[in-house]
């Protein structure tokens, strides 16, 4: 597509495509292996490539507002990527890719069409700190299995009574 740099650009460590109605991310983007965090959101993106994959000093990806409604199973080849905002797209499903992603801190997946989470396999992620997902229709766990699996253990002691002896 014609899209020109600067110098400067070139060299840069982050770069901000917003708001530009982009419908595939351009080639120029995956070859500046040196980004740590790129701004894709607001654009008309269906689809991320597979070639992200080769940003491998990403730490930081926001793709919110976009159609996305899948991820590339390579995007878990980005070895450095924290967090990822995907709010605003139009995912069903929780994006599998997400599970084996070694890095990543934080998920954002506000404002989509999400009707379930994989709340077991989330909590055994042990680098995730902060999952957002407000204004999804999330069907909830069964109430039997939900405290045990929110807290991260299988069996807990119950509380100790007051004047129990």
């Amino acid at each position: 597509t014609g899209w020109k740099l600067g110098e400067s650009a070139t060299l840069s460590w982050k770069l901000d495509m917003s708001g530009r109605n982009l419908q595939s991310v351009p080639d120029f983007v995956i070859s500046r292996q040196s980004l740590v965090v790129l701004n894709l959101s607001g654009n008309l993106l269906e689809q991320l490539p597979a070639e992200i994959s080769l940003l491998v000093n990403l730490v930081e990806l926001r793709v919110e507002r976009n159609s996305l409604f899948d991820l590339p199973p390579e995007l878990s080849d980005v070895p450095l990527l924290q967090t990822i905002n995907l709010s605003h797209n139009v995912f069903r499903d929780f994006p599998p890719v997400l599970l084996s992603m070694p890095s990543l801190r934080e998920i954002k997946l506000d404002d989509n069409h999400l009707t379930s989470v994989p709340i077991e396999d989330l909590v055994e992620a042990s680098t995730l700190e902060r999952l957002s997902l407000t204004n999804n229709p999330l069907t909830p766990a069964p109430a039997d299995r939900a405290p045990a699996v929110l807290s991260g253990t299988e069996e807990q002691e119950p509380p100790a009574s007051e004047g129990a002896e």
